[in-house]
Parts: C-alpha cells; sequence; structure tokens
C-alpha cells in the first residue's frame, strides 16, 4: 500500500512543469513527488504510487509524469476523468495483472510516451486482458487519446475502447473524440487465434469521430486494427483510420463493420509469405446487427500480401468508394474464390486501382463489384484468373480499365444484365479465353469502344444475349462502310466486297454509283464479303463499276 508521506518540500530540477505529480524508481522503490509539496508517495509496488496519484486528484484532474524507468505493475490501475499520464523516454510499465490500464465512464484521458508490456498474458487465456481497457456503462465518453505509446505481449488487445466489456451497458452509453495516434503496437500471439491477439479494437457500441493515425502494428495472432463487432450492436460515424503500418497480421490487418461516412486511407499493409492463411485480408468491411456499413470511403491504401481478398466489402453494404488502391500477392492458399478486391452490395465506386497479379497463387480474379457499381480507370497485370470477373449482376459500369495479360479472359459477364462495357483497353488474352466474354443467360448488354487490337482475332469477343449490342469495338468490327470500285470486262457477272466484320451481316445497305452499277442485280452477303451478282455481265470499263455500301452485324 501507498504510505502517503507529506513532507518537506523537495525541490524537483526536471522540467515538468504543470504536471501534478512527478514519479520516479529510486531502487525498488517508486516515489511520487507533488509539484509544491515534495514526496507525496512511496511504495514497493508501482501501480500503488500512481493509482494513489490518480486518486489524489481533484474532479477537474491533473497530469501525471513518470520519469524514465522501468516500473513493475501488479495490479490494474483505474483512470477516471481529467487525467493525462505521460512517460519520459524509455518509461516501461511491465504488468502482470489483468490489465495495465482501464477506465470505466471516463472522459478526457491521455496516455502518452508510454511502453507497455504484459509479462504473462498465458495466465489470463479466455479473459478480457487488454494492455489499455476503456469502456462505455452508462455515459456518453470524450476526448480519449492514446499517442506515442509501445504494446506488447498483451492476450485480447493492446488498445481496446468498448461498450460494457466487464459488465453490462445500459441507458446512455457510448464515445465521441477519440485518437489513437503514433503508437507501436507488437507481438501479440499469445491465446485464441480469431479471438486474441489484436493491436486496436474498437469494439461493440456507438462511436463518432475517430482517429486511428500513424500507427505500427506488427505480429498479431488475429487482426491489426479491428472496429465494431458482426455479431454485436455497433454504429461507428466518421472513423478515419489512414497512414498506419501493418504486418503480419494473421487474420484481418484492418477490420470493421457498422461504419458509414468513414475513411481508410493511406494505410500500408504487408504479410509474409509464411503467415498468410485463407484467413488472412488485407481491408474487410461487413455489417452489423443493427447499422449497415454505408458510405465508406477506401482510398490509396496498398495490400502487399493476403490470403483470399486483398479488399473485401461483404454482404448489405452500399456505396462506398474504393479508390486508387494497390493490391498484390494474394495467395490463393485454398485455391478457389479468391480476389484482389471483392465488392458485395450495390452502387460501389471503384476507380484507379492497380491490381498487380505477377506473384499471385492460382486462380486468383482481379475483382468483382456488386450491382449498380462503375468500376473505371483501373489498371490489371497479370491476374492468374479474369481481371474482372462478374456473376448475376445487373446495373454495371465498366470503362476505361486497363488489362494486360490476365490468364483468363479479360472480362467475364456470367448471367450480367443491363450493364455497359465501354473503353476499356484488353491485351495479351490467352488461347482459348477472351478479351471479353459475355456467357450464360446474360443479355442487353452494351459493349463498346473497346481496344481490342493486341488480343488474338477470332478471341475478341464472345457474347450470347440476344439483345446485347456490340459496337465500335476497336479489332471486332460489327459494322463497317465504304466505297467499292470494279471495272467491267464484259463477261464478269460476280463481284465481291470484303466487309471485314466479325460474322454474317445482319444488315447491309449497297448504293450503285455509277451508270453501269445501276444494271439487274442481286446482293448476298457471307462471312467475309457482299456479293454482287448481276443478271447481265456489265460492260467492259475502267473503273466503271462503283459501289457505296455499309453492313452491320
Amino acid at each position: 500500500m501507498a504510505y502517503g508521506f507529506h513532507v518537506h518540500p523537495k525541490e524537483y530540477t526536471a522540467d515538468v512543469r504543470g504536471f501534478s505529480f512527478v514519479i520516479e524508481r529510486d531502487g525498488d522503490l517508486y516515489k511520487a513527488y507533488k509539484s509544491g509539496k515534495g514526496l507525496t508517495f512511496e511504495d514497493d509496488d508501482a501501480s500503488e504510487v500512481i493509482q494513489s496519484c490518480i486518486n489524489a486528484l481533484p474532479n477537474r484532474g491533473g497530469r501525471i509524469f513518470l520519469k524514465s524507468a522501468t516500473y513493475e505493475i501488479s495490479e490494474i490501475i483505474t483512470l477516471k476523468s481529467n487525467v493525462e499520464i505521460v512517460g519520459e523516454e524509455q518509461t516501461l510499465l511491465q504488468y502482470t495483472s489483468e490489465r495495465c490500464f482501464w477506465g470505466k465512464d471516463v472522459s478526457n484521458i491521455n496516455i502518452e510516451n508510454i511502453r507497455i508490456h504484459h509479462v504473462n498474458p498465458e495466465d489470463y487465456s479466455g479473459g478480457t486482458s487488454n494492455g489499455i481497457l476503456i469502456e462505455a456503462i452508462s455515459s456518453i465518453n470524450r476526448n480519449i487519446k492514446i499517442r506515442n505509446c509501445e504494446i506488447s505481449n498483451c492476450l485480447r488487445a493492446g488498445i481496446h475502447i468498448n461498450i460494457g466489456l466487464t459488465e453490462s451497458a445500459s441507458g446512455t452509453y457510448g464515445f465521441r473524440d477519440i485518437l489513437i495516434e503514433n503508437n507501436y503496437v507488437h507481438d501479440l500471439i499469445t491465446g485464441d487465434a480469431g479471438t486474441d491477439g489484436n493491436g486496436i479494437t474498437l469494439g461493440r457500441g456507438y462511436m463518432e469521430k475517430v482517429r486511428i493515425r500513424n500507427n505500427r502494428i506488427e505480429n498479431m495472432l488475429s487482426t491489426g486494427i479491428l472496429v465494431g463487432s458482426e455479431v454485436g450492436f455497433g454504429l461507428f460515424k466518421d472513423v478515419k483510420i489512414e497512414k498506419n503500418y501493418i504486418k503480419d497480421v494473421r487474420y484481418y490487418a484492418i477490420d470493421l463493420s457498422g461504419l458509414y461516412d468513414s475513411e481508410i486511407v493511406e494505410n500500408y499493409i504487408y504479410n509474409s509469405d509464411d503467415i498468410i492463411s485463407s484467413k488472412t485480408y488485407g481491408i474487410f468491411i461487413e455489417t452489423a446487427d443493427i447499422q449497415p456499413s454505408e458510405r465508406v470511403k477506401i482510398k490509396d491504401n496498398v495490400i502487399d500480401g493476403a490470403g483470399l481478398v486483398g479488399i473485401n466489402i461483404y454482404s448489405n453494404i452500399n456505396r462506398c468508394e474504393i479508390i486508387g488502391n494497390t493490391t498484390r500477392r494474394i495467395k490463393n492458399p485454398t485455391g478457389g474464390g479468391a480476389r484482389h478486391i471483392l465488392a458485395v452490395g450495390t452502387h460501389h465506386r471503384v476507380v484507379g486501382n492497380l491490381i498487380d497479379g505477377s506473384e499471385d497463387g492460382s486462380d486468383v480474379d482481379g475483382m468483382s463489384i456488386g450491382n449498380y457499381g462503375f468500376i473505371a480507370f483501373n489498371r490489371f497485370f497479370s491476374t492468374t484468373r479474369n481481371a474482372i470477373e462478374e456473376v448475376d449482376k445487373t446495373g454495371l459500369i465498366i470503362a476505361e480499365n486497363y488489362i494486360e495479360n490476365p490468364s483468363r479472359s479479360g472480362i467475364d459477364l456470367a448471367d450480367v444484365t443491363n450493364s455497359i462495357v465501354k473503353g476499356n483497353y484488353v491485351k495479351g488474352v490467352p488461347s482459348g479465353y477472351y478479351g471479353i466474354y459475355e456467357r450464360g443467360t446474360s443479355d442487353y448488354n452494351i459493349i463498346a469502344l473497346n481496344n481490342l487490337l493486341e488480343c488474338d482475332a477470332g478471341r475478341r469477343i464472345s457474347y450470347v444475349g440476344a439483345n446485347t449490342v456490340v459496337r465500335r469495338n476497336l479489332g471486332y468490327l460489327t459494322e463497317n462502310s465504304g466505297v467499292a470500285t470494279f471495272s467491267g470486262d464484259g463477261s464478269t457477272t460476280e463481284f465481291k466486297i470484303e466487309h471485314g466484320l466479325v460474322s454474317t451481316p445482319s444488315k447491309y445497305v449497297v448504293t450503285p454509283l455509277t451508270p453501269d452499277a445501276h444494271a439487274d442485280k442481286t446482293i448476298t452477303v457471307d462471312s467475309t464479303y457482299i456479293i454482287i451478282t448481276f443478271s447481265t455481265a456489265p460492260p467492259s470499263g475502267t473503273d466503271n463499276l462503283k459501289f457505296g455500301w455499309w453492313a452491320e452485324v
């Protein structure tokens, strides 16, 4: 226990102005000096001294400074509102309790510049052991800041903010204004995979204006950043997760649910080949019980290494933007269903992403996007399956994408209707596949103005829809026109115009442009020619037979 010394004031020489207490380690003792009063608390257990300082602060709170040292923590340090705890460089808290810091229904909390290490996480298996846990039970808690901390070897999570974790919540509860910034959370590999070993967790609850930025998270048993819970209630508004570095996370690098009006921006995710499994995802967004995720922007992230999907927007999620991201090394260890980007739901905008399949596993598609999706200006290189694969979709716009060297088709449309495929450039499609492949029950689509010149002739477009319109695609002529000139010799009755179309025209017009061309004749077509057959051979002459012509498949 703390002894509560109140001795003659001791002048403290360090620059700690503005702090209510300064705590230092002196041999086996921990000493707390109160501003203007000197030595106030002393004990051989650092948690007792820190807790005594917190308890001694008035309701308006105060600031506590931890001098550089290793502090042995045996009991949970319980926070109260309006408290700031700041460490000097190399300040280390080694705790053996269930968690290091815990706050319930607290606001205006700042924890900064502290290293936190759990000595014995295995002793709390099946529990909720965390480095820092702050929870709301019956109030709206505001202004929570955790900055510049290093947290390691915890069980459940390094930083955990939640609703009603240790006891049931009731009444009005939640969080507003959360800042988690510049922290290093690493080596959380103890416990049960899928439950324990999460870097930063914002669990169940109602939270608004959350900023998680510039953190470094490495070697997690489960998830790097977890916001929300698909099996509980959750509503998260105005969440911004940006510029975090996340490495070697065995499940989800970033796992989100119940978000709306939020952004996931400029995060770098890297997973080594030896930790990638079918459970390893880059960015994963799902819905929560009471709040479907909606209007989430995923922009300028890099996902380098995943199992099945780089960016996955799951069911019942609408109107998201996936812009300017780079994905590569999707390994597909189970051999099926893998994609760089998969967005279920409707009305997503997928624009300007780079899909690099050069180091993928086998059978990885570039992307598949839900109904009424807008897929444009993306670049695909060397996907090990189709670059764009859409199955049973409607209302898509697939425009101005660049596709190079897919292992199967460039754009594969199976049972797709009422969609537009326009202005795409496809090259390097292998034998047996197509630049654009419409199949199954697909119909009522428009395939137009695409450039397929660098695909093998005969494998550029295949379509099945009776009402699908295919027009003006480079390398796949479906309409053509011109002027054909012949010289009669007085004996020849048949003249052929090579129309250049991909198949036999269904519509054609031949117009005579010279007097001799007006003689009686019939017009027929086949897969190569428009055939003009005169009843009587036209007279001899130089260029005396001229025809204007137009044909359409």
